[in-house]
């Protein structure tokens, strides 16, 4: 009597964890280049939280798990506009994207080095920066609105030891 129910209880937990598994199915589908249409290796795909699903192959396929309802899949590729897909995932099934084209960012979309930074010592101790800005458009708002200076003005930028600079107008 004690084994029937210790086996009817394995039983129980493994058809939850089948249950479990079916709430979530795939997307498939082939990545490939816009103007030559040759497929697209290594592309880095998330969904829109930002974990990483998986990533394409040597011929442009893949497959990614992804949980059951509306769901939305970001390609990242150096050198490649972002890619946003939407599907509509159903439990145990696999949906078909089909064939996706990725197109090439164009030389003038790219982001320019909008901003040089000199930092120089002098002799008494204090520190010196300037910052000269150049007319340039930008994906960066603050940058596209800040790129440009008339006289000496000094602004901070945003990054890494963005600390380290100082505000002056």
């Amino acid at each position: 009597m004690r084994y029937n129910k210790l086996i009817c209880l394995l039983l129980l937990l493994l058809i939850n964890t089948g249950l479990i598994i079916a709430q979530q199915g795939y997307i498939k589908g082939l990545l490939t280049d816009k103007s030559s249409g040759h497929p697209i290796a290594g592309a880095v795909i998330t969904d829109a939280s930002g974990n990483e699903l998986g990533t394409t192959s040597d011929d442009g396929l893949f497959l990614v798990p992804a949980v059951t309802g509306r769901q939305m899949l970001f390609f990242n590729m150096p050198d490649y506009e972002q890619m946003l897909v939407s599907a509509t995932v159903t439990e145990g099934a696999v949906y078909d994207a089909g064939t996706l084209e990725m197109m090439q960012t164009a030389g003038f979309m790219m982001d320019l080095s909008s901003a040089s930074i000199i930092e120089g010592f002098s002799e008494d101790g204090f520190e010196t920066q300037t910052i000269q800005g150049v007319l340039s458009s930008s994906a960066d708002i603050f940058l596209s609105t800040a790129a440009y200076t008339f006289g000496p003005v000094m602004y901070r930028l945003r990054g890494y030891d963005n600390n380290y600079q100082n505000v002056s107008l």
